[in-house]
């Protein structure tokens, strides 16, 4: 466990950290006229700190790819807007809201996803460890959560003008930034096995002095990593894999981050260089070529990176055993990323929406009906409604998502234009073009949308009812109604065909009469008679034709 105490004697300053079962002291001796000439004495807490820079890009949601075991790529509903920044840990996810609230999920089997009630409101920056986390508040104070077996979230007190200013979660070791006497500072407390929580000093003359001018920390798995502020990188801890090899000539850093065994580091120009020799999956082989870099990630699982371009767009390497490197199309516009144990996390930048199109307005009595099509972006949020404003008067209506309304309360005689504007999670997007002028009248209907035709009744003469054999066709009505329309040409059609039918069945019918009469005779002759010579008479049936004896 990490202890740190402030000597409560104001020229020494002492940390204590226990390593590897011993605890180690580190003494900074300072004689009591530079104290006061560096104004120690004085406070230098000034007051709330402003949100961190990464904290102050567009509002958005986050998108997760890669492993899911721990549900920690089910990123929920909170945090799939108004998210400012994002932390990938070992198995679980971190998100701070624009509020200054946090959420997590995932992985919970050290409550590292349980969020303290401290945490739910003023923090400014985020970072989740292996299996704990670390946020930072407006006031310069730090809430630790999670796993402590090495005494990571035992914050040390810091005295008075000193306060936090950044957060950086590693293994089982943190580290963050302070404001104070010298400036910014780092502190470092957890595990520290592999010195890892050993910060470097600085010298002034002969006297050594807390390392100064930092503006940036990273933690590993058992090494860190800084930036000063002359744009070189410091690296201390386990070094057997070269994660604390620093190249030669490295200069011009304006970020760092941590991984496993492997550092990356972003240079000015755009382009990453690795610390570290460690490579297991690629994970530490840039990629040829790989330029207009703003933001990098090293993972803390089995190794992948990420780095974010310029445009927007995401390249991953390394392991895709989970599916961390593939990197998924809703990914595009992405503001922030955070690689983490075989899963990854980026923040899609979301906007308010853009203007609705083709406003189309219908006059009626003191009204009028408004449709309008939806706007070519959404802003990559869910549009949840629309407002209609006239002009003159501003009457107004509103949809929760249909694209048509009345507007109401208007004055007839007088004309009117009408604008749309639509909204989501993020706010109101602009007005749409006007729409054509209307004039409202008492004789007018609201037709927001098409109406549908309606259909007169028409009325059939009446007529006998005649059965039709099965598959006969069958008249259809339809078409206007009136003297000599459509309807009476297709009913007289539809009497003919019946009266047809009619006859034509009579016509059979008689015909089956006379084979049967002529059965009936003959069977009736007496044996030994000849058959007559002469034919009965033919005769004409009924609807036409000659039918005689079968």
């Amino acid at each position: 466990m990490v202890t740190s105490t402030w000597a409560s004697r104001p020229e020494r300053l002492y940390v204590c950290a226990r390593a590897g079962g011993r605890a180690q002291r580190r003494l900074f001796s300072l004689a009591p006229a530079v104290l006061l000439a560096t104004g120690l004495l004085a406070a230098a807490w000034s007051g709330p700190l402003a949100r961190p820079a990464a904290a102050a890009t567009p509002t958005g949601k986050v998108i997760a790819w890669g492993d899911n075991t721990y549900h920690q790529t089910d990123v929920p509903a909170a945090a799939q807007s108004g998210v400012v920044a994002i932390s990938a840990g070992g198995n679980f996810a971190l998100a701070l809201k624009s509020g200054g609230t946090v959420v997590a999920w995932g992985g919970n089997d050290h409550a590292q996803a349980t969020v303290p009630a401290a945490a739910q409101s003023g923090v400014v920056a985020i970072s989740a460890g292996s299996d704990f986390s670390l946020a930072l508040k407006s006031d310069g104070t730090i809430v630790a959560w999670g796993d402590n077996s090495s005494g990571q979230t035992d914050v040390p007190a810091l005295p008075a003008g000193y306060h936090y200013t950044a957060v950086a979660a590693g293994y089982k070791h943190s580290l963050a930034l302070t404001s104070g006497l010298f400036g910014t500072e780092i502190a470092a407390w957890g595990y520290n096995a592999a010195g890892e929580t050993t910060v470097p000093v600085g010298h002034r003359g002969n006297i050594p002095v807390p390392l100064t001018g930092v503006k940036a920390i990273s933690a590993g798995r058992q090494f860190s990593l800084a930036i000063k502020s002359d744009g070189t990188v410091i690296a201390w801890g386990d070094g057997t894999a070269g994660q604390t090899h620093v190249p030669a000539g490295l200069s011009n850093v304006t970020a760092i981050s941590a991984g496993p065994w492997y550092g990356l580091a972003l240079k000015s120009d755009g382009t990453v260089v690795r610390l570290g020799l460690e490579n297991h999956f690629g994970e530490a082989i840039v990629p040829t070529g790989l330029s207009k870099v703003v933001a990098i990630s090293a993972g803390s699982g089995y190794g992948h990176s990420l780095a974010l371009k310029s445009d927007g767009t995401i390249v991953a390497w390394g392991s895709d055993n989970d599916g961390q490197t593939t990197v998924p199309a809703t990914a595009a516009g992405t503001s922030a990323i955070s690689a983490g144990g075989n899963f990854s996390l980026a923040l899609v930048a979301q906007s308010i929406p853009g203007a609705p199109t083709v406003v189309v307005a219908t006059p009626a009595d003191g009204a009028a009906g408004v449709s309008w099509n939806a706007p070519a972006s959404d802003g990559k949020s869910p549009i949840i409604g629309y407002t209609v404003t006239s002009s003159p008067g501003g009457k107004t209506c509103s949809t929760t998502g249909a694209l048509s309304c009345n507007v109401g309360g208007l004055t007839n005689g007088t004309a009117y234009t009408f604008t749309v504007r639509a909204r989501n999670a993020i706010g109101t997007g602009p007005a749409s073009a006007a729409s054509a002028p209307v004039t409202p009248n008492a004789s007018a209907t609201p037709t927001p949308a098409p109406p549908t035709p309606t259909q007169q009744p028409t009325v059939a003469p009446t007529v006998a009812p005649t059965v039709a054999p099965t598959g006969a066709p069958t008249a259809v009505a339809g078409g206007s109604t009136g003297s000599g329309g459509g309807n009476d040409t297709a009913l007289l059609v539809a009497l003919a065909l019946a009266v047809g039918i009619a006859v034509g069945l009579a016509a059979a019918l008689t015909g089956m009469l006379w084979r049967l009469r002529s059965r009936i005779e003959v069977s009736a002759r007496p044996t030994g008679d000849s058959p007559p010579n002469d034919s009965p008479p033919s005769e004409t049936p009924p609807g036409g034709g000659t039918v005689g004896p079968a």
